[in-house]
């Protein structure tokens, strides 16, 4: 991994949150309710160390996000297609 560090740089950037599994995210949100698993805290071993855990907290609440907004955009979808089929009828 830090090997070569434009490598994981790269792939950092590229990653897509929706590939990971579910179950994945479940047990990152058990690992960020330990009490080491603070920035501060971390910050006084490595700052890398840190702000690759800050990157993992973005991560999981980004998830969270994202898993709250599927029934809405699913209702946007619907009111969407209602409307597209309700314009389509005479007047």
């Amino acid at each position: 991994m830090m090997a070569d560090p434009d490598a994981f740089l790269k792939e950092l950037k590229a990653y897509n949150p929706y590939t990971v599994p579910a179950y994945v995210y479940q047990s990152f949100e058990q690992t960020l309710t330990l009490p080491y698993f603070d920035h501060d805290r971390m910050v006084d071993r490595s700052y890398a160390l840190a702000c690759l855990g800050s990157w993992v907290i973005a991560a999981v609440q980004s998830w969270k996000e994202a898993k709250q907004m599927v029934p809405v955009e699913a209702a946007a979808l619907r009111a969407d297609a209602a409307v597209a089929e309700a314009e389509k009828l005479p007047e």
